[in-house]
């Protein structure tokens, strides 16, 4: 037995990794977005957690077809 094979994702698991490399890839450019558009950077960083917040919650990530214009819409 191969101890090496990869071990298939469940379901939750792919959406917690495309989470996680989605608020890699987007982090910066629309945290400069928020806090171009709000007076207090303190209320920037809470508007990004909050965008953040909801795309852990989404159940369908992968089938957003344009995710990037999903985080600035809901931003």
């Amino acid at each position: 037995m191969n101890m090496n094979a990869a071990i298939p994702l469940t379901m939750a698991q792919k959406s917690e990794t495309s989470v996680v490399n989605t608020i890699k890839r987007y982090s910066n450019q629309l945290s400069g977005f928020i806090k171009a558009r709000v007076n207090s950077a303190d209320d920037a960083e809470d508007i990004l957690q909050d965008v953040w917040y909801q795309l852990s919650r989404l159940t369908n990530i992968d089938e957003i077809e344009s995710i990037s214009g999903w985080l600035y819409r809901v931003a």
